[in-house]
């Protein structure tokens, strides 16, 4: 427990920060997926475009105040990029990211408190998707790219890979 709440003396996150940062985006995944499901449920077209202004990630290099005006040339970079070289991006460290505002680490609880948290986050992911038709479902982010249901879970497991590695290194 004490290893877990402790930060590393780099100033990073501790492991339960890390662990509470994936609960988090597994959270806006979550939400984003079931508007796409109520989207799709009331006969409108399920596509999803969602803003730097709502989840306001970016890499390190680029100020904070640009950020409002980065939605275009992203959304362009993205479309020409191949969607295996941003997945990979995703699951490294290579360049690094500020968490959006949404999944930035609060204080977290306990390992117990995590481990609940994150098996009731599978549970509700899994609720979600059962017996979903997730089909024609399409989500589109300027730094994520623009993904089905099934890309969008992998670009999650990409993140908790790089997360994983996190952890490692923080241990």
């Amino acid at each position: 427990e004490g290893r877990a709440q402790r930060a590393p003396s780099d100033g990073g996150w501790s492991v339960a920060q890390v662990i509470d940062h994936l609960i988090r985006t597994d959270g806006v995944y979550r939400l984003w997926i079931g508007r796409l499901i109520d989207l799709k449920a009331a006969g409108r077209e399920p596509v999803l475009q969602v803003s730097l202004r709502e989840l306001n990630t970016r890499p390190f290099f680029v100020p904070a105040a640009l950020l409002p005006h980065m939605d275009f040339p992203f959304r362009l970079m993205n479309r020409l990029m191949p969607s295996s070289l941003r997945e990979s991006l995703i699951g490294t460290a290579i360049i690094p990211f500020q968490a959006p505002d949404e999944v930035t680490p609060a204080t977290p609880g306990t390992l117990e408190v995590l481990r609940s948290q994150g098996a009731d986050s599978v549970d509700q992911m899994e609720n979600l998707l059962s017996g979903q038709d997730v089909s024609g479902m399409i989500l589109d982010h300027p730094l994520l790219g623009r993904h089905t249901v099934p890309s969008l879970l992998r670009v999650l497991a990409r993140h908790e890979d790089r997360h994983h590695a996190q952890i490692s290194r923080i241990l």
